[in-house]
């Protein structure tokens, strides 16, 4: 998401934001921001919200797509896939969209609090945690989740050549082995 630039990432956040079930966590410090992970619940309604709200995404993909023509299969790529895990599961799935720490802050631990506290906030609410990340090139991501209990549940090529693993938890209400 992020080569097709600020305003879309904009907007897509105004989106999850806006979303009744979103999951928002932010750390700041000093300096600004520090990190923060997104997510939803019931990922198939919110891509459903997605599809209706693409006029308002077409400007910024459209200005990006000029610049860098070489997205567009990447693009039809995804948006077939938008949500593909979410589809396949019940509504009681959450989907870890998003999750950045800024480079000044790696290794501090500031991304497994995040996705803890995301965990803690859907415990009781969803049954699973599902997110995608890119399997090549991306060992110490993979690595990451998986040292926080993502077990991978599959892969799938979005774009030729780019590969995709699958993650996803299953949560109980009573399980507190992941904090």
């Amino acid at each position: 998401m992020t080569l097709l630039g600020p305003t879309f990432l904009g907007r897509y956040y105004e989106r999850v934001l806006a979303y009744p079930c979103h999951v928002f966590w932010v750390k700041e410090g000093p300096g600004g921001l520090e990190g923060f992970v997104a997510g939803f619940l019931d990922p198939r309604q919110f891509y459903r919200g997605m599809q209706k709200a693409r006029r308002s995404l077409i400007f910024p993909i459209l200005t990006r797509v000029v610049i860098r023509p070489w997205l567009v299969p990447r693009l039809i790529a995804s948006y077939a896939q938008a949500g593909r895990f979410g589809r396949e599961g019940d509504q009681d799935s959450c989907e870890l969209a998003s999750l950045a720490v800024h480079p000044s802050m790696g290794g501090r631990g500031f991304g497994k609090a995040l996705v803890q506290a995301f965990m803690e906030s859907v415990r009781g609410r969803a049954k699973r945690i599902v997110l995608t990340t890119d399997a090549r090139g991306n060992v110490s991501v993979n690595r990451f989740y998986q040292s926080l209990g993502f077990s991978l549940v599959g892969s799938y090529e979005r774009s030729r050549g780019r590969r995709v693993n699958c993650y996803a938890i299953t949560l109980s209400c009573s399980d507190r082995s992941n904090e």
